[in-house]
């Protein structure tokens, strides 16, 4: 698990994770219970805090996985509260 001030790497490394399987879920290879909803909620849990991410589906289908990874890094660096 890491905090906001966990190297670079460690933090890119699972947004990089995270993009992924949230494009999977777009993708409808991974079931997830609210698919059918216009956005999902993801937590993100780290030693010194709880994100919470509301995100459109449509910005997700939209978005490659290269930008999810740099959205999902302003949240775990501390960047958007």
């Amino acid at each position: 698990m890491s905090n906001s001030n966990s190297p670079f790497e460690k933090l890119h490394a699972e947004a990089n994770k995270m993009a992924k399987h949230m494009k999977a879920m777009y993708r409808r290879e991974i079931v997830v219970a609210g698919r059918d909803k216009p956005e999902i909620t993801i937590g993100i849990m780290q030693d010194d805090k709880f994100i919470k991410m509301t995100v459109a589906w449509e910005c997700i289908g939209k978005s490659t996985e290269k930008q999810i990874r740099d959205f999902v890094l302003q949240y775990t660096q501390g960047e958007k509260k």
